[in-house]
């Protein structure tokens, strides 16, 4: 017998568990040296009840029947396995397992000798012109006696094989299969089969099967889910609404109306809001009366008032996770369905390398519910997308097409409600919720100010106007964006612009950016606005350039453009991808598939990223210059045929500049690169011949079976090296402006970095410069005395770089 340690561990694992919502640890059960994986219960005949949890290694069979005093009764050893799924039937258990090279095949436990002992055998069952069952990774067996394995390798391609486990109790008899289509996790009632595809392209999804004849299976419906990963499925009580898990990070959890498997409607999606966007993967689902009982890897269980399915409110959870992140580490699987009402929870341990057994005991509660529409005051057209948060419970929700909200708190009170919509004046209300009532609130929003705004972008040489720009407004909570592009003469106009605070951003190939912050348009604001650019090629991707992307091979890992959102080893603070872009202007940068899960980056392919063409013939030394960084995720001794590769195209040739180097040893020692690399300046004549036609080019790839590459490119730049023209544009800590406004002079603290040789520029509006101040060696100076009324901005340049310019306002 396994030798169990519990007691003592719960004070340890009390203190380091995030939370503990209307659930109570009980006891845990560890066992050393092993990973958990799923976990089921046993209800025997004299109505002792019993854990059955799923390692590595094997199989527990603990008694519960004292849930803080549990005791292991058996350790069955198996061939290792990740994954192990458990069901059972009479006094039958029935364990699947899914390790590549395993032959164990089916696990048939005896426990109709339970407490004293077990018997069991390991089948390999034979299916009828398909072969042998050495793994499966699934299996479900309904109220009928009829065992619905899934994934059994590539039997039936993985397909549904249904065998009687109710006629001979122990000997199961095959009946029939489903379609040949992969089935990752199944749920059976009623003689209709809810199968979840993971592996379906392009979209997973679930399909509904009517299994009455075992050998004619026909498809009712099918329904993609919202994360396109469906990993597990299950009914409703009243069998109208089946919920749904896709494993990935962020996911939610879908609920949709299957009452019609041929007009299948989606309900409502759940993610919890404690760690929401921090790419925690949920894993199961399951059902116990109106509530959902979810197993989050990284995240524990958590559970869920569905008695309202088109309104999931988190009522519960119980964190098994020893540490912060996501991944696929903590809790694999829930069991709630024992006549106490405990719930047991099966937990990986992977980090300490120390499954657990976790047994806690819920108190269910009914969610306090708010509802109701939100309209335009104006015209009284429903408004979508409409923020309805209770910012001190951190409850936020979003107004669907009609206009209607739907939420909830899982404790009654009074609560402070804020209705907010970009173009709209916020509205907040004080709002009374109580546990088990509905509480319907209409909200009608009044249309904020709106102004004309017109602009011209050009050349800061010729003053000719650029064609082609992109000018992009962006709010400073980063939530709305308005894109425009200049006509032939550079100018672009913006008939309503909502009033507000805005970040403007301009760029086009063969230009520097030009990035205004905190912008105030108001009805007093000049409606003409001018925009410099500087000649030169730099791309901090803040704005879509006409890079290339091609992805060749694998079905993950493509370069993506975007802020990137950082990966984190689960129970660790090692970061594997940075959850910023390279320190430039900008916030965005190019990844490999840009996820945040541990295994989610590219995998067995190719990611191509190709710069637009660049012409530095009238060059007398260009240099190219980029921040990148790689990391390569090793599942099984050292990485093998990952490259990250920089080139060079003149449309002649292509040669390799650079090589991004990923140093395997640090990963063993327990460090590892987690920042941009500079690559510095590399000059371009050293390695091509220049023509018209260069271009640079970012190949990361991935060949081998053992790992998954993760990759990052930012701050692309091409400069001659014998000029001063491209200065970098850096943000300028200490770089303070007051009072701004100001009705007489404006005082300005000049930042150590600007006073060994720096100059201080005021401009106009129309970007004209208006008086230039000598800022050497002086940490504050005064400006703008005599201007008259208007808006100006202030910027600093030294030999090296130029601060971002800065707004101020002239009153009278």
């Amino acid at each position: 017998m396994k030798q169990l340690l519990h007691s003592l561990s719960i004070l340890l694992i009390s203190q380091a568990l995030m939370s503990q919502l209307n659930v109570e640890l009980l006891s845990t059960v560890e066992y050393p040296q092993d990973v958990g994986n799923d976990v089921w219960g046993y209800v025997a005949p004299d109505d002792r009840e019993y854990a059955l949890m799923g390692t590595f290694n094997g199989l527990s069979v603990v008694d519960i029947t004292d849930p803080r005093n549990p005791v292991e009764i058996d350790f069955i050893d198996q061939q290792g396995s990740t994954w192990r799924d458990i069901k059972t039937w009479g006094e039958f258990a029935y364990i699947t397992a899914d390790e590549a090279g395993t032959t164990d095949g089916l696990l048939v436990i005896d426990l109709s000798n339970l407490p004293d002992s077990i018997s069991y055998e390991n089948m390999n069952l034979d299916v009828p012109a398909e072969g042998i069952i050495n793994t499966c990774h699934n299996i479900f067996i309904d109220e009928f006696g009829f065992a619905f394995l899934a994934g059994c390798g590539n039997l039936n391609e993985g397909g549904l094989l249904i065998w009687d486990v109710k006629s001979t109790p122990g000997l199961p008899i095959y009946v029939g299969k489903g379609p040949a289509e992969y089935s990752h996790d199944v749920y059976v009632r009623n003689n209709v089969a809810y199968s979840a595809e993971i592996s379906k392209t392009p979209f997973t999804e679930f399909s509904i099967f009517d299994v009455t004849d075992k050998n004619d299976v026909k498809i009712l419906g099918s329904q993609s889910t919202i994360g396109n990963a469906t990993h597990n499925v299950w009914l409703s009580d009243n069998s109208d609404v089946l919920f749904t898990t896709d494993e990935v990070g962020d996911a939610p959890i879908g609920s949709y109306d299957v009452s019609d498997p041929s007009d299948i409607k989606f309900l409502d999606a759940f993610r919890p809001a404690a760690s929401l966007g921090s790419g925690v993967v949920p894993h199961n689902v399951h059902v116990w009366s109106d509530w959902l009982i979810i197993s989050y890897y990284t995240d524990g269980c958590i559970i869920v008032d569905a008695a309202r399915p088109d309104n999931l409110i988190e009522v519960g959870n119980w964190d098994t996770f020893l540490g912060a992140g996501a991944g696929f580490a903590g809790a694999w699987g829930a069991y709630p369905f024992f006549p106490s009402g405990t719930i047991i929870l099966g937990d990986m341990g992977v980090n300490e390398q120390v499954g657990r057994l976790v047994v806690v005991s819920p108190t269910y509660v009914r969610a306090a519910y708010l509802e109701g529409n939100v309209t335009d005051a104006t015209t009284g057209a429903p408004l979508n997308n409409v923020k309805v948060s209770a910012d001190d419970i951190g409850v936020i929700e979003y107004t669907k097409a009609d206009g209607n909200y739907k939420t909830g708190y899982h404790e009654s009170g009074d609560y402070m409600v804020t209705v907010s919509s970009f173009g709209y004046e916020s509205e907040e209300r004080m709002v009374t919720l109580t546990n088990g009532m509905l509480s319907i609130e209409d909200f009608e929003l009044e249309p904020a100010a709106r102004i004309s705004i017109s602009g011209t972008v050009r050349d800061d040489v010729t003053s000719e106007g650029i064609e082609g720009a992109q000018v992009v407004f962006t709010t400073l909570d980063g939530e709305n964006s308005f894109e425009f592009l200049t006509d032939g003469n550079g100018d672009f106009a913006i008939p309503e612009l909502v009033a507000s605070e805005y970040r403007i951003v301009t760029g086009v190939w063969g230009y520097r950016y030009n990035i205004l912050d905190n912008q105030s348009f108001d009805e007093t604001t000049t409606n003409n606005i001018i925009v410099n650019l500087t000649e030169g090629y730099e791309d901090v991707f803040s704005l879509d350039l006409g890079w290339e992307t091609q992805f060749f091979g694998g079905n993950q890992g493509a370069w993506d453009r975007d802020v990137p959102i950082g990966i984190t080893a689960p129970g660790t603070p090692v970061l594997i991808a940075p959850a910023n872009d390279s320190d430039d202007i900008g916030d965005k940068c190019f990844v490999t598939g840009n996820a945040n899960g541990l295994f989610e980056g590219l995998l067995l392919g190719t990611a191509n990223l190709t710069s637009p063409v660049f012409d530095v013939t009238d060059m007398d030394n260009p240099v190219v210059s980029y921040d990148a960084w790689i990391w390569i995720t090793t599942f099984n001794g050292a990485p093998d045929s990952e490259d990250f590769i920089i080139s060079l195209d003149n449309g002649i040739e292509q040669v390799a500049i650079d090589t991004i180097e990923f140093d395997f040893q640090n990963v063993l020692s327990g460090t590892a690169p987690n920042t941009w690399q500079s690559s510095g300046d590399i000059p371009i004549k050293d390695y091509i011949e220049v023509t018209p036609e260069l271009r640079l080019r970012a190949m990361i790839s991935e060949q081998g079976f053992d790992t998954a590459v993760e990759g990052g490119f930012d701050n692309f730049r091409v400069v001659d090296s014998g000029t001063s023209s491209a200065k970098d544009i850096v943000e300028a800590d200490g770089f303070n402006i007051s009072p701004n406004p100001s009705s007489q002079e404006f005082r300005v603290s000049i930042p150590e970095s600007f006073r060994a040789d720096g100059t201080l520029h005021l401009f106009n509006m129309q970007g004209q410069l208006v008086k230039n101040v000598d800022v050497v060696q002086q940490s504050e100076v005064s400006v703008g005395n005599n201007l008259e009324a208007g808006v100006y901005f202030i910027q600093l340049e030294s030999k090296n770089n130029v601060s971002q310019s800065t707004k101020v306002v002239k009153t009278r």
